[in-house]
């Protein structure tokens, strides 16, 4: 029996399908979106294992060049191959390539949902940055480099959402970040990390809400 609000859910799921799918000019009857929350299991039986993406940016504005970028794109692509994923290299993306090349790969992954998860790896600088809410607020997030500057970790996890990339809902969304790093990612909930008694002043980071991901960096915080 199915619990209360699920069927509710699925419609909505449903009705969003049919609506990007009128936008995008694709057959939403074909579109089957693998959505069970009853399910302790993903479903790996799809034609397709999935799309894995590795960006490796070597060369920056304003930088130094980094050691071993090579490695990495060859070891990377290596390991998802083997695995059996559709490889997509991206090498020395400036912000605006980043996400317009994550915005197609996105609605590829829309029009044809027979695949079984997507995973996404980057090799860069990374950084974590600071904002002020107010004179006593303070609030930290992670970025990682593009050739020409950062960008917020939390818009490259953005693009491959249930909202924006509805052939994704249901399934594993992989990210792999091999980059200095902050503390935790995306919008949702705030906590008090800290509080500076000598100057009152609170350090906030945010705790992920986003569903169906796995976000992993190769170094500690710090």
């Amino acid at each position: 029996m199915e619990q209360p609000g699920k069927s509710d859910e699925k419609d909505f799921l449903s009705g969003v399908v049919k609506k990007i799918g009128t936008c995008l000019g694709t057959n939403t009857e074909a579109i089957e979106v693998d959505y069970n929350d009853n399910l302790d299991y993903y479903n790996f039986n799809h034609t397709k294992r999935g799309i894995a993406v590795v960006v490796v940016n070597e060369k920056f504005e304003g930088h130094s060049k980094r050691a071993g970028a090579e490695l990495d794109r060859e070891l990377l692509s290596y390991c998802f191959r083997s695995l059996g994923f559709d490889v997509r290299v991206f090498t020395d993306l400036n912000g605006f390539q980043l996400v317009t090349e994550m915005e197609k790969i996105a609605l590829e992954m829309t029009r044809d949902p027979d695949f079984d998860c997507f995973v996404f790896a980057m090799s860069s600088h990374g950084d974590k940055i600071q904002s002020h809410i107010d004179h006593n607020t303070i609030v930290e997030e992670d970025v990682i480099y593009a050739t020409d500057g950062y960008i917020p970790t939390e818009r490259i996890l953005k693009l491959f959402s249930d909202e924006i990339c509805i052939g994704l809902i249901g399934k594993p969304r992989l990210f792999f970040l091999q980059a200095c790093r902050g503390n935790l990612f995306d919008i949702g909930t705030t906590v008090i990390d800290e509080v500076d008694s000598a100057s009152d002043k609170m350090v906030i980071t945010r705790i992920p809400c986003f569903k169906d991901y796995l976000v992993m960096y190769a170094t500690p915080p710090g």
